[in-house]
């Protein structure tokens, strides 16, 4: 499962606001705005070069969705 987590935020992170309605379909009680921010981000840390926190925390927000199913 842990692997699949890595997935999807790697496709959050990649894929924007597409991958988030796809995730959120599935997860309906996700938190859409808090997601979202910490994807756009993500985004921004990676094109610096700098370490990312928000590359963390999206994990950590997607580990909690999605065992808790």
């Amino acid at each position: 499962m842990l692997h699949k987590i890595e997935k999807v935020r790697d496709e959050l992170v990649e894929k924007g606001d597409v991958a988030l309605t796809d995730l959120l379909n599935d997860y309906p009680n996700g938190d859409r705005q808090q997601l979202r921010n910490l994807i756009r981000s993500a985004q921004k840390e990676l094109e610096q070069n700098k370490p990312s926190k928000a590359y963390r925390e999206i994990y950590q927000m997607l580990k909690v969705l999605m065992l808790e199913d």
